[in-house]
C-alpha cells in the first residue's frame, strides 16, 4: 500500500459512505493526527499553487491514500479540498469484498 503518515486518510475515505467531502485543511491534517500527533500539512498544500500537491495525476502516498481508496480531488480551493468517489475506480483485489455465499 505504501500510505504512510496518510493511512488515517485512506482509511477515512475508504471508509466514507458519502459521494463528495469538502474538507479543509484543519480537517484533513486531523486525521492523520491520529496517527502522527504532530503532523502539519507542508506549507506548498495550503499557500501559493496548492493544486500542485492535491494533483490526482501523482504516485506520492498523500495522493495514493485518496486514490486506492476510491476517490479524486474534485477541486482545490484556498481553505478547502473537494474530494469525489472516483466512479471509474477499480479497487486492487485485496480491498474488494467478497460475496457471502
Amino acid at each position: 500500500m505504501g500510505y504512510g503518515k496518510y493511512l488515517p486518510l485512506y482509511n477515512h475515505f475508504k471508509e466514507s459512505t458519502n459521494d463528495r467531502e469538502e474538507l479543509s485543511f484543519e480537517e484533513i491534517e486531523n486525521f492523520i493526527k491520529c496517527q502522527s500527533p504532530d503532523f502539519k500539512l507542508p506549507d506548498y498544500a495550503k499557500k501559493g499553487n496548492i493544486a500542485t500537491f492535491w494533483n490526482n495525476g501523482d504516485s506520492r502516498n498523500h495522493v495514493k491514500s485518496w486514490l486506492d481508496a476510491g476517490w479524486k480531488v474534485r477541486i482545490s480551493e484556498k481553505n478547502k479540498i473537494i474530494f469525489e468517489k472516483n466512479k471509474n475506480t477499480i479497487l486492487p483485489k485485496f480491498q474488494k469484498k467478497e460475496k457471502i455465499k
